[in-house]
């Protein structure tokens, strides 16, 4: 009733007797009084009375604390891709309702984002923000009178980002940066790559007191004179530096030194590359409260690195390192050894569960091994493994032409008796790899886990998989003998395995990787260590009495997302002929491998990309 009485209050006495109403009368039919109202010609406004019928609305009672969170919302839904500063929320807020916009105007936070590129809307928003602190976004080419405008706020400005497109344009915007933002909490600065090292003329803040985090990309930072701008930070990122731009290894070990508080430690392509004028007795640095730490290097610099840092054992990790010769690997090898001093002290609530072995990112000769804590389902793992982030992640590309696969499994063997703590992995997942991995090495470092009891594999790493499985069968006697790899195997996803490739065996027989997938199985189910489940997702051609035959040994057998051959000949086959039925004639005949022509099936297709 508050409503009503607050917008008949600016309605005539006419309008109000015309009405016939007053505080006892429900919402209702005040509604209907008014709907009829509008109905007769010449009796109201129609603009007041749909004025008046709107206050009654639900959405126009919303508190307005509640209705600018609904609009915040609304306007973090950006148009994706869009290098130009995203207004389109602003006319859906403003221009519904009088009292929608009465909250919008009177929520500076909503304004606190002035674009660059539009000096009207700037000076607007400028002003409907009052005091709010300022976040600043340039990707794009700016508007430098739309700049200016802002930078006389230069007291307000929080966060500020700058991606400069070119060196002309830096020059501008260098000339009128405030040399003092006494509450800028945030600092992003990049140059476009390719445009060569960029050196200031002046000093790009001189004054920032409450600087926490800052990111730097293709960009020159004199250390020197702008050390005490970095005493309190929280969060330092660097991409991208020139070679002759970067840091000397002394000089990044006094950085480093005053930056007891780091939480989120970056850098990619931008350690120092020459190890001339070096130290000897640099100071072991912890950083206690480190969560991220993110390195992106050549492996000798990453190993330079770990040399004189330290951390807790909970910061999640994520090293990719890179040679572009074989003795680089050593290198690698001395870096995971003290990733492995600092994960030994693992909390028993954070233990890796899962191990992701798959390709390196940058280059197909190169593999990254990841460690997370997360417990999820077979399914959902292989789906997520490649977009969960890992606790611990370690990566090593060969750059070049040098890939010997020796020097690959060389590092796997160091990886798994280095000392990390894999002792809780439950589950292996191996999605297809470009550097193939020796089955023996698969056997002798994953096998021998011994809480893995559970091992998902994708492409071509399921045929590996199974022939590591065999070596058990290889030893003489083996087919008598108790499993010693996998040996708490419960569960087996293969996903997109194809299993139309056939084998000789040593008798001249051809056989596909589903025999010896069977003949493994069989085995560790005659020494009580049966598999639980064999689930086939995404495979390829094979038929629906090999999955059956799997039934006898595997407690439970899906096929998810693929088509199964139909059911072969079989001794109750009513068209088999007599001669096929006793086995006589063509049929007893060895198969030769070479010349044998099965139908092949289409791969199926997936719903999502992995």
């Amino acid at each position: 009733m508050d409503a009503f009485q607050s917008a008949a209050a600016k309605m005539s006495n006419e309008t109000r007797n015309l009405l016939l109403i007053d505080d006892n009368t429900p919402t209702a039919e005040i509604l209907r009084l008014v709907d009829e109202a509008i109905e007769r010609p010449y009796q109201a406004s129609p603009q007041v009375l749909k004025m008046l019928r709107n206050t009654f609305v639900p959405v126009s009672r919303l508190p307005p604390e509640i209705l600018c969170s609904i609009f915040v919302i609304l306007k973090e839904d950006k148009i994706p891709f869009s290098i130009l500063p995203d207004l389109t929320w602003i006319k859906p807020t403003t221009h519904v309702c009088r009292h929608w916009r009465e909250v919008a105007i009177a929520s500076p936070n909503l304004w606190a984002d002035p674009p660059v590129t539009n000096p009207s809307w700037t000076k607007l928003m400028l002003q409907r923000s009052k005091d709010t602190p300022l976040i600043i976004e340039s990707d794009t080419f700016p508007s430098f009178r739309a700049l200016g405008m802002i930078f006389e706020h230069s007291q307000r400005i929080k966060a500020l980002k700058l991606r400069m497109k070119t060196m002309q344009m830096w020059n501008k915007v260098q000339k009128i940066l405030p040399e003092s933002l006494p509450q800028l909490e945030s600092l992003q600065l990049s140059l476009s790559s390719g445009l060569g090292d960029v050196f200031s003329s002046k000093d790009v803040l001189s004054d920032a007191p409450n600087l926490r985090q800052m990111k730097l990309s293709d960009f020159d930072f004199n250390w020197n004179t702008h050390s005490r701008l970095l005493c309190g930070l929280t969060h330092l990122e660097l991409r991208h530096i020139y070679p002759n731009s970067r840091l000397t290894w002394n000089l990044l070990v006094d950085v480093l030194q005053g930056l007891p508080d780091l939480e989120v430690l970056s850098f990619e392509s931008s350690l120092p590359l020459k190890r001339n004028n070096m130290s000897n007795f640099w100071p072991q640095i912890h950083f206690a409260s480190l969560r991220e730490l993110s390195v992106d290097a050549d492996s000798k610099a990453v190993e330079t690195l770990f040399s004189f840092i330290t951390f807790p054992p909970t910061t999640q990790t994520a090293v990719e390192s890179y040679s572009a010769d074989q003795p680089h690997s050593k290198a690698f090898s001395v870096s995971l050894a003290r990733c492995a001093q600092i994960y030994s002290n693992l909390p028993s609530n954070s233990c890796f569960h899962t191990l992701v072995l798959c390709n390196a990112n940058k280059d197909i000769r190169g593999f990254r091994l990841k460690l997370l804590g997360d417990e999820l389902d077979d399914r959902e793992a292989l789906i997520c493994s490649r977009t969960i982030p890992a606790h611990l992640e370690v990566g090593l590309t060969w750059r070049g032409n040098n890939s010997d696969p020796t020097t690959f499994e060389k590092v796997m063997n160091h990886v798994f008796s280095c000392g990390l703590p894999l002792h809780s992995v439950k589950r292996v997942i191996l999605p297809e790899l470009m550097l193939r991995l020796n089955p023996q090495i698969l056997a002798d470092t994953i096998g021998q886990l011994n809480q893995v009891c559970s091992v998902i594999t994708s492409g071509d790493e399921g045929e590996i998989f199974i022939e590591a499985l065999k070596l058990d069968l290889s030893t003489p006697g083996g087919d008598s003998l108790k499993p010693t790899y996998f040996a708490n195997l419960s569960s087996i996803l293969l996903h997109e395995a194809e299993f139309m490739i056939l084998d000789i065996d040593d008798d001249g027989m051809a056989f596909s990787p589903l025999d010896s997938l069977h003949r493994c199985l069989a085995q560790r189910s005659r020494h009580g260590v049966k598999l639980e489940k064999l689930v086939f997702f995404c495979c390829q051609s094979f038929f629906q009495t090999e999955v059956d035959l799997f039934e006898e040994v595997v407690g439970c057998v899906e096929c998810i997302d693929q088509e199964v051959f139909g059911s072969n000949y079989s001794d109750s086959d009513p068209d088999m002929s007599e001669e096929e039925a006793d086995g006589s004639g063509d049929s007893d005949e060895t198969i030769n491998a070479s010349t044998l022509t099965l139908p092949r099936m289409e791969r199926s297709s997936l719903f999502y990309s992995i």
